[in-house]
């Protein structure tokens, strides 16, 4: 088995006047700034070290970013780890252990709402977790939401 480990800091270029770039921010219905990735299919080259093969696979991924409270930060799999760290900062540790597309893999930060559904999956409970602007986006959005529910 061979195992590779990348960290990759620095400041991704923003465009935003593109559906498709790569690194986006952008000011969301309730007034606040949001970043996130759209990376398909060449754009992940923008924001992380990749190999552009479209046919190629990670067998699994870790995306761990630190932010300002009250930021949360969304992407693939299951949330690890949340861990606070000096000068209000928060790091979310998120992974996923099953083959995916290095255009897939992405992330979003903002001063999101959650709203968590459980799905019953083989007789295994599964939180299916959303993240939307605010409380408002919740209550509008419920009903369309909750027909995720597997029972």
């Amino acid at each position: 088995m061979f195992e590779a480990i990348i960290n990759y800091s620095g400041n991704a270029p923003v465009d935003n006047n593109n559906i498709d770039a790569g690194f986006c921010q952008r000011t969301a219905p309730n007034g606040k700034k949001y970043t996130y990735t759209m990376s398909q299919p060449y754009g992940s080259a923008d924001w992380m070290p990749v190999k552009q093969i479209l046919t190629d696979k990670a067998d699994s991924v870790k995306v761990h970013i630190t932010t300002t409270a009250p930021s949360k930060v969304a992407s693939q799999g299951k949330l690890k780890k949340e861990t606070n760290v000096t000068g209000g900062k928060i790091r979310y540790e998120w992974e996923s252990n099953y083959p995916i597309a290095y255009y897939l893999i992405s992330f979003a930060v903002g001063e999101y709402s959650t709203y968590t559904l459980n799905a019953n999956v083989a007789g295994k409970v599964v939180p299916i977790v959303n993240y939307l602007y605010d409380n408002a986006s919740i209550t509008a959005n419920q009903a369309n939401l909750n027909q995720t529910k597997l029972t």
